[in-house]
């Protein structure tokens, strides 16, 4: 059984974000770009020891919904706040 501690760090950006405008009428356009979130993450303060991180691909851009992503080290579990693509992040370690 896996478990997961959290520490608790929550970073908040846009810059994950694709496209950052919602209601464009291309649905396909208001998905976060996996490899730039990951990318934001690793660059934090709080995010620099975890390396490695992947995020899913073309999660969309909706308030309130949630996804993983996932490094060596941690789950980080993603909630985004907004339309225009801020979302905050916590990382969750394994434990054993």
């Amino acid at each position: 059984m896996r478990r997961y501690a959290m520490l608790v760090v929550v970073g908040v950006a846009a810059v994950g974000c694709s496209h950052s405008t919602a209601g464009s009428g291309h649905a396909d356009q208001n998905v976060f770009d996996a490899k730039k979130m990951a990318a934001d993450i690793e660059r934090s303060p709080q995010g620099a020891k975890l390396g490695n991180v992947v995020c899913p691909e073309k999660e969309p851009v909706t308030p309130g919904s949630t996804f993983d992503c996932v490094s060596g080290q941690a789950r980080i579990h993603i909630k985004v706040q907004s339309y225009d693509g801020d979302y905050s992040w916590t990382p969750q370690y394994s434990t054993g």
